[in-house]
C-alpha cells in the first residue's frame, strides 16, 4: 500500500484488531499485534488499538460538527 510507506515507518509496530484486512498491510512492518475485539479482548499488555479508536472517534465527531 503506498500510503502505508507514505505515512508510516516500516520499523513500527502495527496494532489492529482481528480485522483480516489489516494482515497485508501488517506484513509492512516490523511487528503486527491484534486484540480480537470479538471475544471481548481489547487489550493484552500493552497491545492494544485505544490510541487509534480514539483518534477515530474525535474524526467523527468533528464531522458531525
Amino acid at each position: 500500500c503506498p500510503w502505508v510507506e507514505r505515512f508510516a515507518q516500516k520499523e513500527a509496530h502495527l496494532m489492529t484488531d482481528e480485522n483480516q484486512a489489516y494482515l497485508q498491510i501488517g506484513k509492512h512492518f516490523a511487528g503486527h499485534f491484534s486484540v480480537n475485539h470479538s471475544a471481548k479482548e481489547y487489550a493484552r499488555g500493552d497491545v492494544h488499538n485505544n490510541t487509534a479508536e480514539s483518534f477515530n472517534s474525535i474524526l467523527e465527531r468533528a464531522k458531525q460538527g
